[in-house]
């Protein structure tokens, strides 16, 4: 028993080796900026980005652009409704080969006008293309009598504001409330809308929180209370006409009841 399962691990073993030894996948490509803001009509609602090749090696690399419309749901996900690029936009090229050393300029503009009001989110979705390795110079590698070919998909992901001139975000707690799960721990369960026209950041945020009667009058003094929220619940910002959730401890000094609930930010 113990010889069967040393040649098991050894098996194992070499089968790892083989992955560690094969050759490295890279990029392949950047774009710059990630981030990118214009406003509904005039000189600056264009902008140029590049794309470069990563010269990681002598591969050509094929990239495909789209701008997608950004949905954000209550727990921070983001997601996108469809994968079709937004038909408010000029981008172009928006399919490009680029060989080693060079940079490609990708034209964006939005065209649909100056009527928003409110703060717009888009992704700029990047993603390389397969290319024919009989094609690629390099392309697959013969190890042992066996062709290697070696593919990677890459996608990137930057942001795209279209924010008129005089957007804020205006956030409010829309509900706050006891939450019981079926153990010891009492948790706030707090809703928060954007009901301005821009987003907010959410790092920083410093809740106000007061028990109050059952007819909404002032039960107690307000309690000053600043959640530790991960980072994964804070890296988005709540856009403009959205809604987020947290689920947090109950604030020391609180009873347990209903309370009113205000939010501030850095």
């Amino acid at each position: 028993m113990r010889f069967r399962m040393l040649c098991i691990f050894m098996g194992f073993m070499g089968i790892l080796s083989a992955f560690v030894a094969a050759p490295p996948v890279h990029a392949g490509f950047s774009v710059s900026p990630q981030i990118v803001t214009l406003e509904p009509s005039g000189r600056r609602s264009q902008q140029w980005v590049t794309v470069r090749h990563a010269n990681d090696d002598d591969l050509p690399v094929a990239v495909e652009l789209s701008i997608l419309k950004r949905e954000m749901d209550e727990t921070g996900r983001i997601h996108h409704a469809t994968e079709e690029s937004d038909d408010g936009f000029v981008l172009y090229p928006a399919q490009m080969i680029l060989y080693p050393g060079e940079t490609q300029v990708v034209f964006i503009q939005w065209i649909k006008g100056a009527a928003v009001d409110k703060e717009l989110v888009f992704s700029l979705v990047a993603q390389s293309v397969p290319i024919d390795p009989g094609a690629q110079k390099g392309g697959e590698e013969e190890r042992g009598g066996v062709r290697l070919e070696l593919r990677t998909i890459v996608r990137y992901e930057g942001l795209i504001f279209v924010r008129p001139q005089k957007a804020r975000p205006d956030v409010v707690v829309e509900s706050a409330s006891v939450l019981v799960d079926g153990t010891p721990t009492t948790m706030l369960d707090l809703v928060l809308l954007n009901r301005g026209s821009a987003r907010q950041k959410l790092k920083g945020m410093t809740l106000t929180v007061a028990s109050v009667g059952t007819d909404g009058s002032p039960g107690g003094s307000a309690v000053t209370y600043r959640p530790r929220l991960p980072e994964d619940l804070t890296k988005h910002s709540l856009y403009a006409g959205y809604r987020r959730r947290f689920v947090l401890p109950w604030p020391e000094g609180v009873p347990v009841g209903p309370v009113k609930v205000t939010a501030a930010f850095e």
